[in-house]
């Protein structure tokens, strides 16, 4: 079941990604990133955030994975055996959508709400069930 919901969430997000096609380059290079709304200290220190790794079962399914955090593409990547911290923060009182897709895994949503300087630590595994 976990299996067909994964594939279900891949194709779906592969159908958003073939609609806005016309939008693609060619070359990876030129692909630039919506700048962090935390960045430059914009965000207190009431402000959640995360702390993503990946499970040690991961090891050589998983090189790296990006990271979705409600509306913003994470510009650096989720490495195999590092912590990652990203740059998007949440507001307290709210609630964040986190998307993780690395390899052929596809975590999420992760839904968490935001108390005051909350800090959510996840860690991903690759295992069915």
């Amino acid at each position: 079941m976990l299996a067909y919901a994964r594939d279900m969430v891949a194709m779906t997000i592969l159908g958003l990604v073939a609609a806005a096609g016309a939008g693609c380059v060619d070359d990876p290079a030129t692909i630039t990133y919506a700048e962090c709304v935390c960045d430059d200290d914009a965000c207190g220190p009431s402000y959640c955030s995360f702390e993503l790794s990946l499970h040690p079962n991961c090891d050589g399914d998983v090189e790296f994975a990006e990271v979705l955090v409600d509306a913003h593409v994470e510009e650096e990547l989720l490495v195999a055996g590092e912590t990652f911290t990203p740059c998007t923060r949440i507001e307290p009182g709210s609630k964040a959508t986190v998307w993780v897709r690395g390899g052929s895994w596809i975590w999420g949503p992760l839904e968490r709400d935001c108390h005051p300087g909350q800090e959510h630590s996840l860690v991903l595994q690759c295992s069915e069930g």
